[in-house]
């Protein structure tokens, strides 16, 4: 058990660096936030290969430490495509709502 918990505290050292990228890429130009992306998990695979250097000798059990390290990549991975996927749908939105108010506002000025 505490091999597969050493291998999860990957996600302690990826996830806020992830979290960070997704955050500024926000700032930028959608077609950007595909380049944080792939940063991103070029950084995961890097810091992921890292870690396991360090701390696999520390681990008591080793196929419980890789499938730590797998469902912490997988899920951090995921987290940050989320991320993106629903900035990309609300910046949509937005677009539509400012559409929509000038619409109105053509609309009250013609009354």
């Amino acid at each position: 058990m505490n091999s597969i918990l050493l291998g999860l505290c990957l996600a302690l050292i990826i996830l806020p660096v992830n979290i960070t990228l997704t955050m500024i890429s926000f700032r930028h130009d959608p077609k950007a936030v595909f380049l944080f992306i792939g940063g991103a998990m070029f950084f995961n695979l890097v810091a992921a290969g890292s870690y396991t250097f360090i701390i696999a000798s520390r681990a008591s059990n080793l196929k419980e430490f890789a499938i730590g390290i797998g469902l912490s990549l997988v899920s951090t991975m995921l987290c940050k495509v989320i991320m993106a996927m629903r900035n990309l749908h609300t910046n949509d939105q937005i677009k539509e709502l400012k559409k929509l108010k000038a619409d109105i506002q053509k609309l009250q000025k013609t009354l």
